[in-house]
């Protein structure tokens, strides 16, 4: 399944299924000098409900992944790397490549088949503008909402790792 976000940030966005349909809200409210919550809805039908939120760890906290109440925080898998591992609701072990800061893909760390690739989309300078997108094969389609949670998480950890280096 491929799905695309409405925008480049990780904090609001809509994903949208591809009939352009949305599939999830991503919602932070920004609060001044606090580290906020990630709110992360998904739509069945016509209704939404909460499914998830992320929060990304500060001084005072560590950060969370919660998805339909279970805690799937992806830990780091070394002191050098920005590569995390999570166990997903299957019970199964995933890893969150990461390239050139941003998460590339996921993998089941048992037998190494790719279970989602993001797609960082195109500006359009030398083409036509692409929108990022997220791709989950069919093997990731029964963890599709860890998926998204962790990435979010991912992408929340990058951006903020990013303006950490601009200063």
């Amino acid at each position: 399944m491929d799905l695309r976000f409405t925008d480049d940030s990780a904090d609001n966005t809509i994903i949208l299924l591809p009939d352009d349909t949305p599939a999830y809200f991503v919602e932070t409210e920004h609060k001044f000098l606090v580290h906020s919550r990630t709110v992360i809805k998904k739509t069945h039908a016509d209704t939404i409900t909460e499914m998830g939120s992320v929060k990304l760890s500060s001084m005072l906290d560590d950060g969370f992944v919660n998805v339909w109440g279970r805690n799937i925080t992806p830990q780091s898998t070394g002191m050098f790397s920005a590569s995390r591992t999570f166990v997903a609701s299957d019970g199964k072990s995933y890893k969150w490549k990461v390239e050139m800061g941003s998460p590339l893909y996921l993998i089941s760390t048992g037998n190494h088949h790719t279970v989602a690739s993001y797609d960082r989309g195109s500006l359009g300078f030398f083409g036509k503008a692409r929108l990022p997108s997220l791709s989950v094969t069919p093997e990731g389609m029964p963890i599709g909402d860890d998926i998204i949670g962790t990435f979010v998480f991912m992408r929340l950890d990058e951006e903020r790792r990013r303006r950490r280096r601009r200063r």
